[in-house]
């Protein structure tokens, strides 16, 4: 009887360690890297930095991209240099790459369009403000 339960008990662990294991290869964590840099990837109009970028065209989502059915966190790195002599804030927005948002697009139609991913960051007067993926990611 005791030698049943153990393999009873053993059958059970298998089969728990397959079932993790399977949940380990059908998810997984990918990073795409796209830069944007004043006067190369950013435009600066409207009092705002414009920038696009098109993921599809990252090495990794071209590798990937068809296996991803949802996105659970998206996260970001991100240097921002306030060169002026006082303080003040940055707002971060995203939007879909079909948006009609543009570089020519009003500060209203951008916040009425997209959506808000940083609201406020501080930044001191003649520095850099550094956010990491893992901050950005919280």
């Amino acid at each position: 009887m005791m030698n049943y339960r153990i393999k009873k008990f053993s059958m059970a662990g298998i089969a728990a360690v397959i079932l993790a294991l399977a949940g380990c290869l059908v998810s997984g964590t990918f990073v795409l890297s796209i830069l944007l840099v004043e006067n190369k990837g950013l435009t600066y109009f409207n009092d705002m930095y414009f920038g696009a970028a098109d993921l599809t065209v990252d090495e990794v989502w071209q590798d990937h991209g068809d296996k991803i059915k949802n996105i659970d966190v998206v996260g970001f790195e991100l240097w921002v240099t306030n060169n002026t002599t006082s303080a003040n804030k940055f707002d971060v927005y995203v939007a879909p790459w079909s948006s009609t948002l543009d570089s020519t697009s009003a500060a209203d139609t951008v916040k009425a369009k997209a959506t808000q991913v940083l609201d406020g960051l501080p930044l001191a007067a003649s520095k850099t403000t550094h956010i990491s993926y893992g901050q950005s990611s919280i």
